[in-house]
């Protein structure tokens, strides 16, 4: 396992009267945010890891042993200001993916990572779904990189003239269509090179959880062998990829 990347984040917790508390590695352990706090940082990917096996925010705040009712929990990070995006949870997949990311890329040799990319990229590119709609609906501001947008407006413009040219009764192997195909793996390639940024896949795939309803489907799979208790995670600088 590994899991060292820029120790850029910290993992807040805040609850409803207004407290907030940040995760230690070192000691494992929640810690109350005072004038004087200095507080931790660490890679995305080992509070992903963290916090994804984890039911819902209640539960990481039970196991901890904070009693307040907990209003959010998020990872904040410094850039041009305090930027904060939401801390992931029961969420297995992802936690491997965070397990097995090097330096902020995801490892695509991974089998279980390359089925989850090609699980998104299926419901891009299924004419019957509006998942590309709902990435692309500004009311759900999800954060994509200019590359990432243009990758996919290109790709499904491609996927709608492949389709176009289905319907005209055009079938693969045939030459009008071997250019469409050709293309495609090109595309399919492309997307995959721009996924492989953590940031870039974790914004996509956890929209993918979200549209296609996993977060609950998670929550109900969730067995009592999986949940964990009292679960600390060491410093990341002390895992080692070969554990």
């Amino acid at each position: 396992m590994n899991l060292e990347g820029a120790p850029r984040y910290s993992l807040i917790l805040e609850t409803v009267t207004g407290d907030k508390y940040y995760f230690d590695m070192k000691i494992g352990n929640f810690v109350k945010i005072d004038s004087k706090s200095k507080i931790t940082k660490a890679s995305i990917q080992a509070f992903d890891f963290f916090t994804s096996g984890f039911i819902n925010k209640y539960d990481l705040a039970e196991n901890y042993g904070i009693t307040d009712e907990v209003k959010r929990v998020y990872l904040s990070y410094n850039f041009k200001g305090e930027k904060k995006i939401g801390a992931v949870f029961c969420n297995p997949v992802w936690s491997h993916i965070a397990s097995t990311s090097v330096s902020s890329k995801v490892d695509f040799r991974d089998k279980q990572n390359e089925s989850a990319f090609n699980d998104v990229y299926l419901e891009l590119v299924n004419p019957d779904s509006s998942f590309a709609d709902f990435l692309f609906d500004s009311k759900n501001k999800i954060n994509m990189s200019q590359a990432l947008r243009s990758i996919l407006t290109f790709l499904l413009a491609h996927e709608n003239a492949y389709n176009m040219k289905k319907k005209l009764g055009f079938v693969e192997g045939c030459r009008a269509m071997d250019v469409y195909v050709e293309d495609r793996k090109g595309y399919y390639l492309d997307l995959k090179k721009c996924l492989s940024n953590y940031r870039e896949f974790r914004s996509i795939y956890l929209n993918y959880c979200r549209y296609k309803g996993l977060e609950e489907t998670n929550k109900v799979n969730f067995t009592e062998e999986a949940k964990p208790k009292k679960k600390a995670l060491v410093n990341p600088m002390q895992i080692s990829m070969f554990d």
